[in-house]
């Protein structure tokens, strides 16, 4: 008798682990679904059904780990949509929550937290607001020449014209 509870009690404990793995697994591949699905609504200009999948997304990002880096890529991924609808005021707390998170999983000089500046950058100038915007985008230029990460074109530009020279990372032949 009791080593058939041993048994039942090891098949529920199996069962449990099981369903847990198998539930996690599906929502990793649901939220990679939604994600590439997102991106090319997006790129294709339809921001609303972007909008839409980014935010289920991100209640479904908010339920992984706390280090989960898929959370901050949501929050970022949202904002960009955001900002190409206009809708700066619900773009600035979006980025922020992903710099917060990038910063905590990789550190203050990771090349996510210098993508997360360049966007707060370009909403910022979308804005007309170069006095918040320079700061952000020296320490994501300073940032991008010590990882020697590639700088987006119009990155380059926008550091170009500040500075009136060419601009050239410290890895650039």
């Amino acid at each position: 008798m009791k080593l058939r509870r041993v048994r039942f009690k090891l098949v529920v404990v199996a069962a449990s682990l099981f369903l847990a793995v198998s539930t996690r697994s599906n929502g990793e591949g649901r939220w990679k679904a939604s994600e590439t699905a997102a991106a090319k609504a997006a790129k294709s200009t339809h921001f609303a059904e972007a909008e839409k999948l980014l935010s289920a997304n991100l209640g479904l990002a908010e339920t992984f780990a706390r280090k989960d880096p898929r959370h901050a890529r949501t929050l970022f991924d949202l904002a960009e949509v955001y900002r190409a609808e206009g809708k700066y005021s619900e773009v600035f707390p979006l980025y922020e929550r992903a710099l917060q998170i990038y910063t905590v999983i990789y550190g203050a000089d990771a090349t996510e937290v210098a993508d997360t500046l360049e966007g707060e950058v370009e909403l910022y100038k979308s804005v007309n607001d170069h006095a918040h915007a320079e700061p952000l985008l020296v320490r994501a230029l300073d940032l991008r020449k010590s990882s020697c990460t590639p700088v987006h074109q119009e990155v380059r530009g926008i550091a170009e014209s500040l500075s009136a020279r060419p601009w050239r990372s410290e890895c650039e032949p």
